[in-house]
């Protein structure tokens, strides 16, 4: 490669990262389970923080359960690596890490493994993913940064 094009490159990795995106996407989202309601009984809540903390919450029977990590966007993909609960199980009813497509205001779970294993058949992660846009998490309150 030439000298001047791997500079350049090097340049743009480095400096062409989506800035606006953290403060557009910080906010709260809930995943839309009942249609006439935003979360109803049973549901699950992402806080993206300015800071890039993240709290989740889930909701259900007796159960109500709140984990922190860290979030961070990488041009359209957010990955969010949550601290353990020290509850029974470590990340409760999410995954150590979990990534999303960003979209609008939306995010879509975007599934690599099943139960802590990779999936490797191609289709079934095309299917499981497709589902996966059936129900975003969806902004209900946008967080302003400074």
């Amino acid at each position: 490669m030439n000298p001047l094009n791997y500079i350049l490159l090097c340049f743009l990795v480095c400096f062409s990262n989506n800035s606006t995106l953290p403060k557009e996407i910080a906010g709260k989202y809930v995943i839309k389970i009942y249609h006439s309601s935003d979360v109803g009984p049973f549901g699950r809540t992402l806080t993206l923080n300015c800071d890039s903390t993240v709290i989740a919450t889930f909701s259900g029977d007796l159960i109500n359960e709140i984990i922190t990590g860290h979030w961070i966007l990488y041009f359209d993909t957010l990955t969010i690596n949550f601290d353990s609960s020290g509850i029974e199980r470590p990340y409760g009813h999410w995954n150590k890490t979990m990534k999303f497509q960003v979209d609008k205001k939306q995010l879509l779970l975007l599934n690599m493994e099943i139960n802590g294993e990779k999936i490797t058949d191609k289709k079934l992660l095309k299917e499981i993913n497709q589902i996966n846009k059936k129900t975003p998490f969806v902004m209900v309150n946008r967080i302003k940064c400074n």
